[in-house]
């Protein structure tokens, strides 16, 4: 995002009013369609992203929507909810759902204002840029998942070290590996379903994802053996297990 220019700076009763000065000064498409509702059309690395911001003045909230430009198939649609689940799990702000009757990944944000104290540019501008940031961190998941056949783990642990430009190659005997320290780990602890699937992902890829943007253009291949050196020894302790996986 631009830096904020100095004239948008100024009394404003509706934030939208705001959101237009800001809309022109960094050259964003953006068409009002209500005194309380305004929609912006930003580019993204990924693709363009449509952003839906609606004033509810009189409980003093902003709401922002912002939805990737693809529609997910209903063949693909239970695997695409679970992956929105393990995405919203990486969240602090805001959450993904699908929206509309297209199925469309929809980033949603709300901010509370109180006392008639509105939002400055700054605030507005850097939510903005969150809700875009979020839907370009996830974007690749949805793909791998629609398009490339990934499982929702797989997909999301895949897509995020991509953006640090690192691939991953599962073999099918290091998908079943995983799978089988998943269902193991959840037999002798707490059993959380699919959700372990990534808890044991994300354990296995630690060490990757700490130097990832130092192996960019390495293709990792994850195989049984991978997994195994990495994740044997932790299974097999209870204890371990329940603390670390």
């Amino acid at each position: 995002m631009n830096d904020v220019h100095p004239d948008l700076h100024g009394h404003v009763l509706n934030p939208l009013d705001l959101v237009e000065r800001l809309a022109s000064s960094n050259e964003w498409n953006w068409k009002r369609h209500s005194e309380d509702e305004l929609v912006l059309d930003l580019k993204g690395q990924w693709c363009r992203y449509e952003a839906w911001l609606s004033w509810h003045g009189d409980l003093g909230v902003l709401q922002i929507a912002c939805s990737l430009d693809l529609s997910i198939p209903a063949r693909r649609l239970p695997q695409s909810v679970a992956l929105l689940a393990l995405a919203n799990e990486k969240l602090l702000l805001g959450h993904f759902e699908l929206g509309n009757e297209e199925r469309r990944p929809t980033f949603r944000y709300a901010l509370l204002f109180r006392d008639g104290v509105l939002p400055g540019p700054e605030l507005l501008e850097e939510v903005i840029d969150i809700a875009v940031s979020e839907c370009e961190r996830f974007y690749p998941a949805f793909q791998f998942v629609i398009w490339g056949g990934k499982e929702p783990a797989e997909a999301l642990t895949a897509a995020l070290l991509e953006t640090e430009g690192v691939k991953l190659a599962f073999t099918p005997d290091g998908i079943q590996r995983l799978a089988e320290t998943a269902f193991a780990v959840n037999e002798k602890t707490e059993n959380i379903g699919a959700r372990r699937l990534y808890t044991v992902m994300e354990r296995l890829l630690d060490e990757l994802s700490f130097d990832a943007d130092k192996r960019e253009g390495e293709t990792l291949r994850i195989d049984a053996a991978y997994v195994d050196a990495r994740l044997k020894e932790l299974a097999a302790s209870e204890d371990l297990a329940r603390y670390v996986l």
